[in-house]
């Protein structure tokens, strides 16, 4: 009785791998553009206007490649891969960080640092977003993050509205 389970196990196994519901489905891919993803208002990395340095190393690429630079533009805020990348809405994000667990990535074409600029009347000597002359502008000095919130504050963006992968049933 157990073979006969067993047997019957192993049919409707390689029914489903035979079958089209097991087959992996294929990624979209355009082959009439290359669709990328970018920020509209991220100088000098990107913009709408296309007068970033990643929209020129973008072009680069599409003249490689023979197609035409599209661009799915969202803001690069919590959910951008999620509502481009991963909606099927384009073939690849410019500037993705080393790293990142979210994106597979190339090897860094760039690396960069960030600076404090204050005025000299508010007589400020930091000379780290961590250092303890901040915490009374910016909160403990232990919580870099924190600081770094209120210096740059997030703003609300819309969703993204649906489009047509969505459309297509796929998510």
């Amino acid at each position: 009785m157990t073979v006969n389970l067993l047997r019957a196990a192993l049919c409707c196994a390689l029914a489903v791998a035979a079958s089209p519901a097991g087959a992996q489905r294929a990624e979209l891919i355009s082959q009439t553009e290359l669709r990328v993803c970018a920020d509209p208002h991220n100088l000098p990395f990107s913009n709408q206007a296309r007068e970033g340095f990643e929209n020129r190393i973008a072009d680069l690429m599409g003249a490689d490649l023979k197609l035409p630079v599209s661009y799915v533009w969202f803001p690069q805020v919590i959910g951008f891969v999620r509502n481009t990348l991963r909606a099927r809405e384009c073939d690849l994000v410019m500037g993705a960080v080393s790293g990142d667990g979210i994106m597979d990535n190339t090897n860094p074409y760039y690396h960069t640092g960030y600076m404090i600029v204050t005025r000299k009347a508010d007589g400020i000597t930091a000379t780290s977003i961590g250092d303890p002359v901040l915490v009374d502008r910016l909160g403990s000095p232990a919580q870099p993050d924190a600081a770094r919130a209120r210096l740059f504050p997030r703003r609300r963006y819309p969703r993204r509205q649906p489009g047509p992968s969505d459309a297509a049933g796929f998510s």
